[in-house]
């Protein structure tokens, strides 16, 4: 059968959305790590070009601190060189500026506003020291405990506007303190932020006592609770997650199995290896919804008996080091982000630092990347822009493709199938063939008078193009 000129431009312009919608099926739901270029935009002050990437899991979390080597740009179909000028890093302004462009798509500005929150409910347990040394006054006239307490309740409780810094009425706290036993303060995890000031009250009046801290103890019951509870960590339909806070200024100096005091630095070695493996079996309990932060509550060193990456001196004695130092092979045992499922330790003399710390963690949850390259001289491809990302084994791409008032997003796995790729290539190719014909037809068709679509200016400074439907 012939088609006339009019009939191909006709065919062309209803098959490019289709093409383009056609990467956004299964395949691209099947990547671990979905990516999408959110936008992308010169950079007048340093004449250098900018895109906005969002990588997500598959709980809806932007992945964070993810390093430059994990990305691979292409800009207009030609692979961006990793050159001095190449810069990955994490910015709230990128999907600030990808909702502005989405002004006026009610598609887009939603898809934006999810990007742009944490969408876990979390389950909060906390374990914190209340040994002698927690007595100590820290600045102020306030003792380490009582500045702990109110960090806690910075972190859960809402502020006089009734805005959370952390974690929201949605979210469930338990608090759980330790001396040379476990002390707890709330009786089961609760929303409820009325029982949770008596709760604070109680952490903060609480008269510390004992020389030796039941640590690992503390963690292991809390441990306990959430693999009760797992149950609840396994609904997809209501995705919720288990965090375990441990704040410590003391070594582990009670044997969890029998409960008796420990004397020797390295008696800790075996109960830190006991331990990491009960955290690891949590964390299969509830599905991987599980992570772990220490905060350590003083500074690390070394003594004459205490070594970091040596054995300890078979005399080194836990009640005199502590007094010193923290326990920075222990902590670094059982906090590990590896361990922890990509939580880990921090160490300050300065509360408000170990605050100010975690809270960074979570704002990485819904934060994405704000990268900054050189524009390659030569473009392969003047409507592709795309970002791969790959971690560990996975390899997943957002693309954007721009075809005169087309704009598409695509997100797709690396191990694209041969079908899929013909059916991307022939998107590309009927818009280098046909898109400038189709629009002058169409204005035939409407009566027009048959002049070319005028070109549109380049756009300066910082601004993106818009995406189109």
């Amino acid at each position: 059968m012939a088609f006339s000129t009019r009939t191909t431009a006709l065919i062309a312009a209803l098959l490019l959305p289709t093409f383009a919608i056609a990467q956004e099926g299964e395949e691209a739901e099947d990547c671990d790590y979905p990516v999408k270029v959110l936008w992308h935009a010169d950079d007048e002050k340093d004449g250098l070009h900018r895109m906005g990437v969002s990588v997500t899991n598959r709980s809806g979390q932007q992945v964070p601190n993810l390093k430059a080597e994990t990305f691979t740009i292409t800009h207009q179909g030609t692979e961006v060189k990793k050159d001095d000028n190449f810069k990955v890093g994490q910015s709230k302004n990128v999907l600030v500026q990808a909702a502005t462009d989405a002004e006026g798509d009610e598609t887009a500005a939603a898809e934006m506003a999810a990007l742009s929150k944490d969408p876990i409910n979390y389950d909060v347990y906390f374990a914190v020291d209340l040994t002698k040394s927690m007595g100590d006054e820290i600045g102020g006239g306030k003792s380490k405990k009582q500045v702990v307490a109110e960090v806690i309740s910075l972190l859960t409780a809402p502020n006089k506007k009734g805005e959370y810094a952390l974690f929201d009425q949605q979210d469930r706290v338990y608090i759980a303190g330790f001396t040379s036993k476990v002390e707890t303060i709330t009786e089961a995890p609760t929303a409820k932020r009325e029982k949770l000031i008596s709760a604070f009250g109680d952490l903060a009046q609480f008269e510390v006592r004992d020389d030796k801290a039941a640590l690992n103890s503390a963690i292991s019951h809390n441990l306990g609770l959430i693999k009760g509870a797992a149950a609840q960590y396994k609904d997809a339909k209501a995705p919720r997650q288990a965090v375990l806070i441990a704040i410590t200024d003391s070594f582990n100096g009670i044997n969890p199995g029998n409960g008796r005091g420990l004397r020797r630095c390295d008696e800790n070695n075996a109960l830190n290896d006991a331990l990491r493996q009960e955290i690891i079996d949590t964390r299969k309990e509830v599905n991987e919804q599980f992570k772990m932060y220490v905060l350590g509550l003083g500074k690390f060193g070394e003594t004459e008996r205490y070594k970091v990456k040596e054995p300890h001196h078979r005399y080194c004695d836990i009640a005199k080091t502590q007094e010193i130092i923290l326990d920075g092979k222990s902590l670094a045992a059982i906090g590990s982000k590896e361990i922890t499922n990509g939580g880990g330790l921090h160490v300050s003399e300065n509360p408000a630092e170990l605050a100010k710390w975690l809270l960074s963690h979570f704002e990485a949850l819904k934060t994405a990347y704000d990268i900054t390259y050189t524009v390659p001289a030569e473009a392969a491809d003047a409507s592709m822009y795309k970002a791969a990302v790959t971690i560990l084994d996975t390899t997943c791409e957002g693309i954007l493709v721009e075809s005169n008032e087309f704009i598409r997003q695509a997100t797709a796995k690396s191990d694209t199938t041969a079908s899929e790729m013909a059916l991307f290539l022939a998107s590309l190719l009927l818009a280098l063939l046909f898109i400038p014909r189709t629009l002058t037809n169409l204005g035939s068709l409407g009566g027009g008078d048959g002049s070319p679509a005028p070109k549109k200016k380049k756009k300066k400074g910082g601004k993106k193009k818009k995406r189109r439907k």
